[in-house]
């Protein structure tokens, strides 16, 4: 999973990922074997230092740096990550988040606000 605070070192330990998995294609199997990588954006979410912390916001970003690391284009969807707004979550749900992260003086979960223009994605890629 990458997301906008991932650090750089992240993008080629979720490529190794393939490596691995063409050390298993070396073993005779029919087996076909897949990379999954999930992307998440929250370009509204907020909390104390975060911007610090920002590397590459947005998914689309993400999946630019992740290409640097990875090669061959995944094989499904073929043109960049599949992309899935989020959206606030029910009554119930909130409660529970809002339970998890209480207020405090200098931050509190709005998840109104915060999650406006968050996404998921999602790419595949297959071992040849």
């Amino acid at each position: 999973m990458l997301f906008d605070c991932s650090v750089a070192g992240q993008y080629p330990r979720v490529a190794a990922d393939r490596e691995k998995l063409l050390d298993l294609r070396a073993i005779p199997t029919d087996d076909d074997l897949f990379v999954a990588v999930f992307f998440h954006q929250m370009p509204h979410y907020d909390y104390p230092k975060r911007s610090g912390y920002l590397r590459r916001c947005g998914i689309p970003a993400q999946f630019t740096e992740l290409r640097r690391h990875f090669p061959g284009l995944p094989a499904w969807p073929t043109d960049g990550p599949r992309l899935h707004p989020l959206a606030a979550p029910s009554p119930d749900i909130a409660e529970i988040l809002l339970k998890r992260w209480p207020p405090r003086p200098d931050w509190q979960l709005d998840l109104k606000a915060h999650l406006r223009d968050a996404a998921v994605g999602v790419a595949i890629w297959q071992i040849p």
